[in-house]
């Protein structure tokens, strides 16, 4: 339980850190955005005290397959990063945007969607719900 609670701790902060950092600072956060961070730090509370449940009951077993699936956790952040990114250009008046691939190997869906090139904002699948989940290495270019 003390674990389960710190890593929760260090979600809530990360995300919130992520989303302040495409806004361009704590102080460009509005009460819309620190409202939409809500529902995506409760989601990953779920997934977080399913895991821990898992650990608990020995499903889960404290080997290369925990260490892995950890990292998910501590790469989802990015995930919020790039809705925040996405939006805050959206305002900004950009209206296309394209992927680019990051130095990694990269998941079929990823590949597909840099092939796509230019497209309206908001066509992509985003990153952090493709196939690589939250250990997609893409950025996305805005015009």
């Amino acid at each position: 339980a003390e674990w389960q609670l710190g890593v929760a701790r260090q979600l809530k902060n990360a995300h919130h850190a992520s989303a302040a950092l495409a806004r361009g600072g704590w102080a460009q956060m509005t009460a819309q955005d620190q409202g939409r961070l809500g529902p995506r730090v409760k989601e990953q509370y779920h997934y977080l005290a399913n895991f821990a449940a898992q650990i608990e009951s020995g499903q889960q077993r404290l080997d290369g397959t925990f260490l892995r699936r950890v990292t998910l956790y501590t790469q989802a952040p990015r995930g919020t990063y790039h809705d925040y990114e996405t939006r805050g250009k959206q305002e900004q008046g950009y209206t296309e945007c394209r992927n680019e691939l990051g130095a990694a190997d990269h998941c079929e869906q990823c590949v597909g969607e840099t092939a796509r090139g230019w497209v309206p904002i908001g066509a992509l699948v985003p990153i952090g719900q493709r196939l690589c989940l939250s250990n997609c290495r893409c950025s996305v270019i805005y015009r």
